[in-house]
């Protein structure tokens, strides 16, 4: 997003409801230094930076200012650094590339437990917190410790300190407070631009991902399609048969799919998504839970309840058999029709594309073509 066309909003979300809290009597001069991790399409992220973060500044030395900003890529800058000379937080978007390895750095410096994973996630000193509920309920008393101690320096965080050098240049720890140099230095989009309240324009979800979301528009089309053709009859036209091992190979395929998702969405590790994609904006955005519970973990069971009906209409005769092979068929095709809601999410809302999930997606149709198929051919016999 060019920073031209950037609302002023980073001044106005570091001061909303500091003005309920009273202002705290000057500090002697320590800093408190902390690194909290975000995604951009994280709600719980937002939620920390536009309504905690700002009554913790307050509290502690007053109002910060954004001094230094690493390069943006793709999204926007990767690190944004916030201080007023008494605490200073670098904001990390682990969404992205560089953001994101400096994040797995901090799972293995930090590490926590599996339920604790995930974003939000502030490393201070050896503390971590992580959530939008265990931040703001922690995080005043780590820094009132730390300044009764004579601060706390940037945690020990592999590959921390490199990411520091280039906001602010040489030296161990950028100028606190900050001085006119700094200051005037061109900082870029905030880190609120990125999940400002006006949504970006389809044009700009789109081309943040361009290859991922062209490939998932391919996909989506391709599912569409397969869902007319059978709705209009073609596997009874095109010969059905029963599918033979094919169905509970590619089940056993989509529940591997899905039991990984299931673990990179409640571990918070970040997904080996290659070159093509942006899993992790996808499985950090609020459309990877339905109802609290994963994406993953429903498809799993999905996958598994499949199987089962596969493995009772291949083995059962007469109308328990027919009733496995109709549930069957209505599962697969709830599934695909849910995968399609999925996948068009990815280009046209999120802004990011799934590889896995366009995996899984892929492997849903062609059980639900399978089943058509299975059940042409019953009917025909």
């Amino acid at each position: 997003m060019p920073h031209a066309r950037s609302r002023p909003v980073l001044r106005a979300a570091l001061t909303l409801g500091a003005a309920a809290l009273p202002v705290a009597a000057p500090l002697a001069a320590q800093t408190v230094r902390a690194v909290m991790f975000f995604s951009p399409t994280c709600p719980h992220c937002g939620q920390v930076i536009r309504e905690d973060l700002p009554r913790v500044f307050q509290v502690y030395g007053g109002e910060p200012r954004v001094v230094s900003s690493a390069p943006p890529g793709s999204r926007g800058p990767v690190a944004l650094l916030l201080t007023n000379g008494t605490l200073e937080v670098l904001l990390v978007d682990a969404s992205q590339r560089s953001g994101g390895a400096l994040y797995e750095a901090s799972l293995e410096s930090h590490p926590t437990a599996p339920g604790r994973s995930g974003v939000p996630r502030l490393v201070i000193a050896d503390s971590v917190l992580v959530g939008a509920v265990e931040i703001p309920a922690n995080l005043h008393g780590i820094i009132r410790s730390g300044l009764a101690g004579g601060g706390i320096s940037w945690p020990g965080v592999p590959g921390l300190d490199s990411l520091i050098g280039a906001l602010v240049g040489p030296g161990e720890t950028p100028p606190s407070p900050p001085t006119a140099d700094t200051a005037a230095r061109p900082a870029g989009p905030s880190f609120v631009d990125l999940i400002a309240d006006e949504p970006a324009s389809l044009r700009e979800r789109f081309g943040r991902d361009l290859i991922g979301n062209g490939l998932a528009v391919l996909v989506l089309v391709g599912m569409i399609a397969i869902v007319i053709a059978v709705l209009s009859g073609r596997p009874s036209r095109g010969g059905g048969r029963a599918p033979g091992l094919a169905f509970p190979t590619l089940a056993i395929v989509g529940a591997a799919v899905s039991a990984y998702l299931t673990y990179v969405e409640t571990s918070g590790t970040l997904a080996v998504c290659g070159p093509v994609g942006d899993c992790h904006t996808v499985q950090q955005s609020p459309y990877a839970m339905l109802f609290g519970v994963p994406i993953g973990t429903l498809g799993l069971a999905g996958y598994g309840a499949m199987a089962v009906l596969w493995v009772v209409a291949r083995g059962a005769v007469g109308r328990t058999a027919d009733v496995a092979r109709t549930t069957l068929l209505f599962a697969t095709l709830w599934g695909t029709l849910f995968s399609i809601y999925l996948t068009f999410l990815e280009p046209f809302v999120i802004g990011a594309t799934c590889l896995w999930c366009l995996t899984s997606a892929v492997v849903m149709t062609a059980l639900f073509w399978l089943a058509a198929r299975w059940g042409s051919a019953s009917a025909a016999g």
